[in-house]
């Protein structure tokens, strides 16, 4: 007896069998489904509660509405011009002054106050901007006293203009003091300083070594290139240092030491240009 008591299990301890594990999957899944409905069903609620946009009444750029593409095709069957659609008049937004065509109190009390005097009631004429008043251009005609006789503006090749000026005899006469006062100026001499210095540009056109050649010196000192050069910076144009040059015994001598080559030409002056000035004559 003992033993077949220990045998015995409580059925809580026993595991279930597998149809219960599905039954509880099948519950699970229904649950979803019912939580996913129930969403729906609120978000469907909550837009239907949201009160509708007014319609603003602007259409999109280029469709029209279907009363206006019926209104527009009976117009063409009648063979009438298509009505233009009408623009809507927004109402004034709230708190916006509207001006009004009636008279102002002030102007109700003036108006009052003139008869009372008897007074003739003013007129209320519309006002004219400044901008919109008509204004008066008038242009002022200058005559220009012009000197006629000003070298500077000449009217001769014009006929009419000479001789609404003076006449043919008038014209002969201002011809021959023209004459009279016509003077041919023959070339002088130009003044030349008196000078007895050498003349480099007979020096030039006459015989001489050419520019680089070396020639004797009576004495066999020469100035070297170095000493030569520092002494020609001294002299504003070679013109000038070869005038010095002649003038102290050149080409023979070179006593101021400008001439390190023995060519003749003191520095760098250069005979040839007198003589291409010469020939271009």
């Amino acid at each position: 007896m003992s033993h077949n008591a220990s045998k015995t299990v409580p059925d809580s301890w026993r595991s279930p069998p597998s149809g219960g594990r599905d039954r509880k999957t099948n519950v699970g899944a229904d649950m979803r489904t019912i939580r996913i409905i129930v969403g729906l069903a609120a978000a469907t609620l909550v837009t239907a509660c949201e009160p509708p946009l007014p319609e603003s009444g602007a259409r999109g750029v280029g469709f029209d509405t279907p009363e206006q593409i019926a209104q527009r095709r009976d117009a063409q069957l009648s063979g009438q011009s298509p009505l233009r659609p009408q623009a809507s008049v927004l109402p004034p937004a709230p708190g916006t002054a509207v001006a009004s065509a009636a008279p102002s109190e002030a102007e109700d009390l003036a108006s009052q106050t003139r008869v009372a005097l008897g007074r003739p009631a003013a007129t209320t004429s519309p006002t004219t901007s400044p901008a919109q008043q008509p204004q008066t251009i008038t242009t002022a005609s200058t005559d220009l006293n012009l000197d006629r006789d000003n070298p500077s503006i000449s009217r001769e090749q014009d006929f009419n203009a000479v001789t609404a000026q003076r006449d043919m005899a008038a014209d002969a006469e201002r011809l021959r003091a023209a004459r009279q006062r016509y003077q041919l100026v023959t070339p002088t001499e130009l003044q030349r300083p008196d000078s007895t210095g050498p003349n480099i540009f007979a020096y030039a056109l006459g015989p001489s070594r050419p520019v680089g050649t070396s020639g004797a010196y009576r004495r066999g000192f020469r100035a070297s290139e170095r000493a030569a050069a520092v002494k020609c910076q001294n002299y504003r144009s070679d013109d000038i240092a070869q005038e010095d040059f002649l003038a102290a015994g050149g080409p023979d001598r070179d006593k101021l030491g400008l001439d390190p080559d023995g060519d003749g030409n003191a520095c760098a002056w250069d005979p040839q240009v007198v003589r291409d000035l010469v020939q271009n004559q």
